[in-house]
């Protein structure tokens, strides 16, 4: 008698998980903001279909294999040839919660599960979920470098048809932002920490994700890339036009690029300058009250917010004033 399957679904920017265990699979914590996340959705991009399978026990050895990152967060990936192991652990790292092993490009993927990620509940054995963070960003974004995508530590906002990006590293005011424009008529925000950024037959898109910041705010929904902005703390509100040099110089830090990986490094940096390439950016200097939603339509006017007419534009909405940007905390 074959053993029944147990299914489990995460959709992030047309890169779909499907998660398959003869175990019944659950969910480690209550996350409102994951569940849009668990059901396929349309999207205007090519989808990416990336098959998860959980197996229970026999942790492979991986002695003898190439380390090629250690994270802080308490997980490491090695490497042998190319096939990609990460290593998630616990209490102090003498603790294996799961192995997860896959090719370059993330389409196939085992994750091994120690006994630690095996619950009983309601009477019943399940296996915990483990695509959510950290595995789910690291997959995500290998399944994204062959298909013209990247995770960005950004905010996302749509006004009316264009597609904003905010952009900024912890304490530039992303999640403040967000939820300005949550409160503007006309907006609607996709997410205050984390966008993704695809290539599409229609030009370039943004996406929400599953991973808020502390605002909270996280949509399953997709829009027409209008424009990238560079959040700084300034003394006075202006949004100047950035040259495609200086803007790579910005988005570098911001996304989440495989360092570690020389094989998959080539295809995300040609990703990056294609998009700066194709997209306007400019730096977003705003004062803590400034009325941020007026200032990102009066910049995006004349952007089609197809993802590809921004870059003969070079508008900016204010003069440049002759004080530097002043910069504070938060």
């Amino acid at each position: 008698m074959s053993v029944p399957e147990h299914t489990a679904c995460l959709c992030v920017a047309g890169v779909r998980f499907e998660i398959r265990s003869h175990c019944p699979i659950a969910e480690p914590f209550d996350d409102r903001t994951r569940l849009p996340f668990t059901k396929h959705v349309d999207s205007p991009v090519d989808p990416v279909d990336v098959n998860v399978r959980l197996v229970q026990g026999g942790l492979p050895d991986l002695g003898g294999r190439e380390l090629l990152f250690e994270s802080n967060a308490a997980w490491r990936m090695y490497r042998d040839a190319d096939t990609r192991w990460i290593v998630r652990t616990a209490q102090g790292r003498t603790r294996t919660l799961w192995i997860a092993e896959f090719g370059r490009a993330a389409r196939e993927v085992t994750v091994h599960c120690a006994d630690a990620c095996i619950e009983e509940r309601q009477g019943q054995t399940v296996i915990l979920n483990p695509i959510r963070f950290p595995l789910d960003q690291i997959l995500l974004m290998h399944a994204l470098a062959d298909h013209g995508g990247m995770i960005v530590h950004a905010a996302g906002a749509v006004l009316g048809r264009s597609g904003c990006v905010l952009a900024g590293r912890s304490g530039r005011g992303k999640s403040t932002v967000a939820r300005r424009l949550a409160d503007a008529d006309g907006t609607r925000v996709l997410s205050d920490d984390r966008i993704v950024i695809r290539a599409g037959q229609q030009g370039w898109h943004m996406f929400g994700t599953p991973w808020p910041g502390d605002a909270g705010m996280a949509a399953n929904a997709a829009a027409p890339l209008a424009a990238l902005f560079f959040l700084e703390h300034a003394a006075t509100d202006r949004a100047p036009r950035l040259e495609a040099r200086e803007a790579l110089d910005r988005l570098l830090p911001v996304s989440s690029i495989p360092w570690y990986d020389k094989a998959l490094l080539p295809s995300v940096l040609d990703t990056c300058e294609q998009l700066l390439a194709s997209v306007p950016a400019h730096a977003l200097q705003l004062r803590r009250d400034a009325p941020v939603a007026a200032l990102l339509r009066e910049c995006v006017t004349g952007y089609v917010g197809d993802g590809s007419a921004g870059a003969t534009s070079s508008r900016n909405p204010s003069p440049e004033p002759n004080q530097e940007p002043i910069e504070t905390e938060g």
